[in-house]
Order: structure tokens, then C-alpha cells, then sequence
């Protein structure tokens, strides 16, 4: 009686995880959605409130450019940490797997260090520096 209940409760776990799996992504992809709205309606509010108040067409596109430049930096600065942090999970791997007693098993950890050196490299030589003005 208890095999049975044991294959159907390995038979149902992974069914769990995809589902779990699925709703963790759509509950993170709502609410990045959600937090992108309102940050588009605030933007939206401080504009049309510097309308009201008389602004000129000057310091409105200087305030739309400046959040440009700010993505832009945004964006190349997560390259560099993610690179960073993937190259060095890399040496850390590759240290590691130093230590089991196979013949080269330690060069594993050179996919994820040169993972991470190609988006240092990118994200500080070949990333638009900004957006085209």
C-alpha cells in the first residue's frame, strides 16, 4: 500500500515545481509589469504638471534626455556587475573543482569565467555609450 502512495508522490513532485515554477514567473513578470506602468504614469504626471506650471521646451527635453542617459548607465552598470559577478563564480568554480581528484575537471569553471569576461568586455568596449542623439 505505502509504494504506491510513494511512486505517486514522486510522480507529483516535479508536476509541483513546473507549476510552481510557472507561477513564480508570471507573479515577477505582473509585477515588473506593474512597476514599469507606474513609473511611465509618474513620469507622465511630472511632465504635464511642469506644463501646467509654465515650463519651457527646453527644460522638458533636458529632463526626458537626462532619463535617458539614466537607463542607458543603468543598463551598462548591470552588465558590469553581472559579468563581475559571473567571472568571479567562475574562478571561484574553477578553484573548487581543483580539488577532486579527476584530471581536468577544474577547467568546467572556464565556461562561466569566460562568460562573465565577455560581458565585462561588452558592456565596457562595445556597449552604445548612450542613447543616439
Amino acid at each position: 500500500m505505502y509504494q504506491d502512495l510513494e511512486g505517486a508522490v514522486t510522480m507529483f513532485i516535479p508536476v509541483v515545481a513546473v507549476i510552481s515554477i510557472c507561477a513564480l514567473l508570471a507573479v515577477a513578470i505582473w509585477s515588473s509589469q506593474r512597476r514599469r506602468e507606474r513609473e511611465i504614469h509618474y513620469r507622465h504626471e511630472l511632465l504635464k504638471r511642469l506644463v501646467d506650471k509654465g515650463a519651457d521646451k527646453d527644460d522638458l527635453a533636458a529632463l526626458m534626455r537626462a532619463s535617458d542617459v539614466n537607463r542607458w548607465v543603468n543598463r551598462r552598470e548591470g552588465l558590469k556587475l553581472g559579468g563581475l559577478i559571473t567571472l568571479l563564480a567562475g574562478i571561484g568554480t574553477m578553484i573548487g573543482l581543483q580539488f577532486i581528484e579527476d584530471e581536468a575537471i577544474w577547467l568546467m569553471g572556464s565556461v562561466p569565467t569566460l562568460v562573465g569576461f565577455g560581458l565585462l568586455f561588452y558592456a565596457v568596449v562595445l556597449a552604445p555609450k548612450g542613447p543616439a542623439a
